[in-house]
């Protein structure tokens, strides 16, 4: 790169090159922590949204596991211990 040697015809001196650089590389320097900051919020967003549809898919398959258990328990009038007509105890020791 080309160095500037002048300035509105002043001469430019050392003390005004370093300045120059330091506010450039602070500038820098910034622009990147903010795009790093930018990337770590959408980073966050998409966590958050995934786990949030996860928690939905969650809660909806509980849902059609208590409307299905529901159902089975509707459609089943029989004790679930009474086979073929006979009693059966749920406790074998109990059986006389």
């Amino acid at each position: 790169m080309m160095q500037l040697r002048q300035l509105d015809m002043k001469r430019i001196t050392e003390e005004e090159r370093r300045m120059a650089s330091v506010l450039a590389k602070k500038e820098e320097e910034k622009k990147r922590e903010s795009h790093k900051q930018s990337l770590l919020k959408e980073k966050r967003r998409l966590t958050i949204n995934n786990v949030a549809r996860q928690w939905d898919l969650q809660q909806q398959r509980v849902a059609n596991i208590a409307t299905n258990e529901d159902r089975k328990d509707s459609d089943s009038p029989q004790d679930p211990c009474q086979i073929d007509g006979s009693t059966l105890s749920a406790f074998p020791e109990e059986t006389g």
